[in-house]
């Protein structure tokens, strides 16, 4: 007899069309305009008119805006600075400036870079933003190397070149060691540090400290201050910074009143009973990373030319002739 015949259906092959939705398949209704020249008049008269006005007031805000400008870079007045065996001895200048009529407050002082690329790859990969948040190193116990994986991850790693500082390498218990720069980074390290005395055409003079005259309390994102750059406390301070805290601004005391652009090895230890450092004392606290001109600082620019708020001064300036000691 005939053996059975058996066979298995071919399994249907899965098709890929969009489903036949008018959304898939692109049936939705759609309007295109017609471009007439009544339609393209019309439009750009009615933009005109809604711009036009609120051009003609941008612009009349803007003439009202005094400005003066005191280029110091390139003046005679001020010498360049002397490079004596790597100490560097910084350059003070004075210039004078005068305003025609009364500048109406509150007045905004900027100083202006020129020729400064703060948005070059190296540069502005060397930062440790965990550091600034004070999100690194223990409370209390022994600590490992600041920028040892024991921490889970290495919290200066980021800040490469500039991590540690080997002019202030320090003994610790017969083993010479690096001091990690805290806060640390090549934006860190090239803060800008001039500072300016004004004196005014009554002959008052004021500091970049006198905060009746002028402050420095709004002119970096309340952001950046309550969240991106916190200060370790003082406790932490003490029993990890090899440096003596002198000030809540400049941490570390050195010949210059600002605590800046001086030889780091004028800085003066925070060495205990037995006159040592401690195995933690592995940091060198040179700057309050809450300071908010360092906040400023550290908010990179994207061109090579830009201005950085500096003070704000909430009474008018009388007119007359000013000094500025830089």
């Amino acid at each position: 007899g005939n053996a059975p015949f058996m066979s298995a259906a071919a399994p249907a092959k899965e098709s890929r069309r969009p489903a036949d939705t008018a959304f898939k398949q692109q049936r939705l209704k759609a309007w295109q305009p017609i471009l007439t020249p009544a339609w393209v008049i019309g439009t750009f008269t009615v933009v005109g008119a809604i711009f036009i006005p609120i051009g003609v007031v941008i612009l009349a805000a803007s003439n009202d805006i005094q400005e003066t400008i005191v280029e110091y870079s390139a003046s005679t007045n001020c010498p360049d600075p002397t490079d004596d065996n790597k100490v560097w001895t910084p350059r003070q200048c004075t210039m004078t400036f005068k305003l025609d009529e009364v500048m109406k407050g509150p007045v905004y002082v900027y100083y202006q870079l020129s020729n400064y690329y703060q948005n070059h790859r190296r540069y502005v990969k060397s930062r440790s933003d965990r550091q600034f948040r004070g999100d690194f190193g223990p409370v209390d116990g022994n600590v490992p190397e600041p920028d040892s994986s024991e921490w889970g991850e290495k919290p200066l790693e980021d800040c490469e070149p500039l991590p540690s500082s080997q002019s202030t390498d320090v003994t610790i218990n017969g083993v010479t060691k690096s001091l990690y720069y805290y806060p640390c980074g090549l934006i860190a390290r090239s803060l800008f540090n001039d500072t300016f005395t004004i004196t005014m055409p009554n002959g008052e003079t004021y500091s970049p400290g006198d905060t009746q005259f002028w402050n420095k309390d709004n002119i970096a994102w309340p952001s950046d201050l309550s969240e991106k750059f916190l200060t370790k406390k003082s406790d932490w301070l003490n029993s990890y910074c090899a440096n003596k805290i002198m000030n809540s601004t400049a941490f570390a005391p050195f010949t210059s009143p600002t605590g800046l652009n001086t030889s780091d090895a004028a800085m003066v230890y925070n060495l205990g009973s037995d006159g040592q450092l401690g195995v933690n004392q592995r940091y060198y606290c040179w700057h309050n990373v809450s300071d908010p001109d360092f906040v400023v600082w550290m908010r990179t620019a994207g061109l090579p030319v830009f201005k950085k708020l500096y003070r704000v001064i909430p009474n008018d300036l009388p007119q007359g002739e000013y000094t500025l000691t830089i």
